[in-house]
């Protein structure tokens, strides 16, 4: 949540504002217990899990080989929305996207 509340307060001038955005970004973006009780990244997790074996088979199956779980590898994208993962650059287009179509972006 640090990481996601320092990235607000970059782009903002105002603290007040900042932790209205923050709490609009809980409260009606993200998936319902996606901080609280992180439901919601379980459940983003398990998706991404489905799309890697859906779209990427050969992914799938290295995991697999390995008896590994690839909902571990992006957890930290998820709880920090994509802050610590990409460039400043990239994470701020994401994050236009994340305002303005929700939460499904975090999937695209």
């Amino acid at each position: 949540m640090n990481f996601v509340v320092a990235k607000i307060l970059g782009a903002m001038e105002d603290e007040e504002e900042a932790f209205w955005i923050l709490c609009c970004l809980i409260e009606d973006i993200l998936p319902i217990d996606y901080f609280s009780n992180m439901v919601g990244v379980l459940v983003d997790q398990k998706i991404f899990t489905e799309m890697v074996s859906f779209h990427n088979k050969e992914l799938a199956a290295k995991f697999a080989k390995l008896d590994g779980d690839p909902s571990l590898i992006c957890l930290q994208w998820f709880v920090c929305c994509y802050v610590t993962t990409l460039s400043d650059k990239l994470s701020d287009v994401i994050w236009d996207l994340l305002m303005v179509e929700g939460h499904i972006v975090l999937y695209k």
